[in-house]
């Protein structure tokens, strides 16, 4: 790992007194305290609250930023969505059907993927397959540990211990499974038809009993924390008020870039989460803002999940 304390700096830090519960005052460690629901994988999920709110560009980006930090950052494509992620993240053209790791496919037809990764920009992106004429939807399936699967796949799918990848950014997961995540990212799109549909989004992801506030959650069986991202934010937005009315406090304002910078991204197929952080020319001010802001919320991770 590159980044987090080293191993002598977190002595002192994870050494709890004998009245904390560690009996002989020795050192404690999160992972072999089972403070993590798997001490091999650390899951962050990104969920839009309403369709279109921005999770999968939040996530890429998260998934990004995060790698270009730590080795082992993987993305998972759990959305239901017709929109591939390869497609939309100008990711297919990248990885050549001749070398693509079928993760949802070889399981499916139980077979391994083996030590192959779609590695680009150090992320392993773990994504439907844009080459498969019958392309199975990618789900996580529901109590026990969170599964990829596909429609009719063996065992009720992809173990996430069978994907490479230590830190994984889970793009989209069903709500349900969230209770199962070591932290969740909330994507908001501020326009009120959006805000008007993310009720029930809004509904499930508290009766699932996620933390709406700053903690390291997972000790102590505590709720999951959830961190709330308003994407789309523009002068007409007022915080204040959105926040009165969705009864929430947000982490993280990323800002509404011109369209064109998507169009730009896709036609040069070059993927947006890299595209945006090219300096000068029009809209530069937004798309700094937007590199900030997701790079500040990495840094508000790596509080939260102190193991990072």
């Amino acid at each position: 790992m590159r980044i987090g304390l080293k191993a002598s700096q977190t002595k002192n830090m994870f050494e709890f007194p004998k009245q904390f519960g560690q009996g002989d005052g020795t050192e404690w460690n999160p992972l072999r305290e089972g403070v993590f629901e798997d001490a091999a994988k650390i899951k962050i999920g990104v969920v839009g609250v309403s369709p279109g709110a921005g999770a999968t560009f939040v996530a890429s980006r998260l998934a990004y930023e995060l790698a270009r930090q730590a080795d082992g950052v993987c993305y998972v494509e759990a959305s239901q969505s017709p929109r591939l992620s390869s497609h939309s993240l100008s990711l297919s053209r990248i990885f050549k059907e001749q070398r693509f790791a079928d993760y949802f496919g070889n399981w499916e037809q139980g077979l391994s993927a083996g030590c192959r990764t779609n590695l680009f920009e150090n992320v392993n992106w773990v994504l439907r397959n844009p080459y498969e004429p019958n392309l199975p939807n990618a789900q996580v399936s529901l109590g026990g540990p969170i599964r990829l699967s596909a429609p009719g796949a063996p065992c009720g799918g992809i173990p996430y211990e069978r994907i490479p990848g230590r830190y994984m950014v889970i793009d989209m997961p069903p709500l349900a499974s969230l209770s199962s995540m070591d932290l969740v990212v909330c994507v908001i799109d501020p326009l009120p038809s959006s805000l008007l549909a993310a009720g029930e989004t809004i509904r499930s992801i508290r009766e699932n009993r996620i933390k709406t506030k700053r903690g390291f959650a997972p000790a102590m069986n505590h709720p999951t924390p959830c961190l709330w991202v308003l994407n789309k934010d523009n002068p007409k937005v007022s915080h204040r008020e959105l926040e009165r009315f969705m009864k929430i406090k947000f982490d993280f304002a990323v800002p509404m870039m011109n369209p064109e910078e998507f169009y730009r991204a896709e036609y040069n197929n070059m993927p947006v989460f890299k595209a945006i952080m090219r300096p000068g020319g029009e809209e530069a001010d937004a798309r700094k803002t937007a590199v900030l802001e997701t790079q500040a919320l990495v840094q508000e991770i790596r509080k939260l999940l102190p193991i990072l």
